[in-house]
């Protein structure tokens, strides 16, 4: 052929791009063909002109699709650009970039799919080619939930050793490959649960298990997502019933024990018939079961846990016949109850007798420690503690603590100060007893000294009947108190005699007491 290439020779080649149309997904499919016309002898081999079409086969830009051509010609000189078809007709726009490149940008049409042909046309001084391409567009198909598959529909949970949870399934779509799920107390808020695959999942990302749904008797709200490759997300909303179940109102879930009988109590549900409880010790054995019509349970067993492995407590609501269990965890305390009442109960002058109350909140105390000065002098069981050989007239300082089978300790008492002294004349009655300063949760007291004859006065001050403290000075702040709450405070000199003898007590102004701010 004498190195010559007959006119008309075709090229072929094919591409496939993706892009959305409303709500659906859509698919494109071209096919591209070159036909050249003009003078054969103008063409020799190896000088055809190629005519391609490129990008990103997975392009999405709001809905708009772009392909980009480019012409390749070994020969010199200007090359125009065209494009014309069903395509351009739908809205497509076509720009000549010059220097036989161009750009095709389509606003895909909106619930449309179908086939629209799109041809390019490349003209130069030395020959016509052109590039016949049909893009058919195909809606891919969102996920749609299929357990449950109603809107309205009532979740009743499934038991399990993690608690009520409940199944949601899905179905895949069409060529979807990322989905997302989420599950809110409100709609899009996905504050109960929320998770996203990535790609293509596996067949089990299709069903999740949600055991976070609060079975309260509210709607919860679903939203399941679908996105095909760097496509915008679509979305199905769901909104489900739930079945009211009891909830733990105290103790606190999560919290220790402060006694060793302990009341479990819960909110009553409109549609409950029955409650059960049931105790776990902390190797799982049950220790304590009970059904009841009431609200609360008291467990009249001293609970065998320690200060790291928990009790677990079960509480079935029974709805319709079946049963929906919330699972809670319980400490016991780490530390001891604090000792009541600390205070001396008899004084010579080398002797001193100390003496305190039980706590009813103190889980199998062992022994008290008992200081002096700071130091610990001695422990005991009992409650009261003799202290001898000490020194005429001389001062001295006393605290103890709790300690319980596992070395917990409780908080130290309150320190209470004595003379080791035969005296027998009481001190004088604190004159002017009266508040300095009032908070939300602090009364600021004070008073003027008292007189003793022979020994040195200290002071023991009383909220509501209870010795709070023994002190040597003349003032006192109690803190933590509640706002809004009126208190009753006494206050009373001692002094370190054998009879330890004390006087009477001084109350504030009528009405006889102060309350906090609100």
């Amino acid at each position: 052929m004498n190195g010559k290439r007959p006119l008309g020779e075709l090229f072929f080649s094919s591409m496939r791009s993706i892009f959305s149309v409303g709500n659906d997904i859509k698919t494109v499919f071209h096919t591209t063909q070159l036909v050249l016309v003009g003078d054969p002898t103008l063409l020799v081999e190896g000088e055809e002109p190629k005519i391609s079409l490129t990008g990103n086969k997975a392009v999405f830009a709001g809905g708009r699709l772009a392909l980009n051509v480019s012409v390749l010609s070994p020969r010199n000189g200007s090359i125009a650009l065209s494009a014309t078809g069903e395509l351009i007709s739908q809205g497509a726009q076509f720009t000549d970039l010059g220097n036989g490149t161009g750009k095709v940008t389509w606003n895909v049409p909106q619930a449309q799919a179908g086939n629209y042909p799109l041809k390019i046309t490349a003209v130069s001084n030395s020959y016509t080619a052109s590039i016949d391409t049909t893009i058919t567009v195909n809606p891919v198909r969102k996920a749609v939930m299929t357990t449950p598959a109603a809107n309205g529909t009532v979740l009743f949970p499934a038991m399990s050793s993690g608690g009520p949870s409940f199944r949601f399934a899905w179905d895949k779509g069409a060529g979807v490959s990322e989905y997302s799920f989420e599950v809110g107390t409100t709609p899009n808020a996905g504050d109960i649960y929320y998770k996203r695959w990535v790609g293509v999942p596996p067949p089990e990302a299709f069903l999740e298990n949600v055991y976070s749904v609060p079975w309260d008797g509210n709607p919860v709200y679903v939203r399941l997502g679908s996105r095909v490759p760097n496509g915008p997300w679509l979305y199905s909303d769901y909104t489900y019933g739930t079945v009211a179940a009891a909830r733990m109102i105290s103790p606190t879930p999560g919290q220790a024990f402060s006694s060793p009988n302990v009341t479990f109590s819960w909110n009553a549900c409109n549609n409950c018939t029955s409650y059960a409880l049931i105790v776990y010790d902390q190797l799982g054995g049950v220790l304590y079961s009970k059904s009841t019509a009431a609200t609360s349970v008291l467990v009249p067993k001293n609970l065998p846990v320690d200060s790291t492995r928990p009790n677990r407590v079960t509480l079935i609501s029974m709805v319709g016949g079946k049963q929906i269990n919330r699972v809670y965890k319980y400490y016991r305390s780490t530390s001891c109850a604090d000792p009541r009442g600390f205070a001396v109960s008899g004084v010579s002058s080398t002797q001193i007798q100390l003496g305190w109350d039980y706590n009813i909140n103190h889980i199998n105390p062992v022994d008290y420690e008992i200081y002096r000065n700071g130091l610990l002098i001695g422990h005991t069981a009992a409650l009261a503690y003799r202290d001898s050989g000490l020194t005429p007239n001389a001062q001295y300082n006393y605290k103890i603590r709790a300690r319980d089978a596992s070395g917990n300790y409780s908080g130290f008492s309150p320190t209470v100060y004595v003379y080791a002294s035969t005296d027998t004349q009481p001190p004088s009655v604190p004159e002017n007893f009266r508040t300095t300063g009032v908070t939300r949760t602090s009364v600021s007291l004070a008073w003027n000294a008292s007189v003793d004859p022979e020994s040195q006065v200290a002071y023991r001050i009383y909220r509501d009947g209870v010795a709070l403290l023994s002190a040597l000075a003349t003032s006192y702040t109690d803190s933590g108190l509640t706002p809004g709450r009126a208190y009753r405070y006494e206050v009373e000199a001692y002094d370190s005699a054998p009879t330890h003898n004390t006087s009477a007590r001084a109350v504030l102004a009528a009405p006889g007491t102060v309350t906090t701010l609100p």
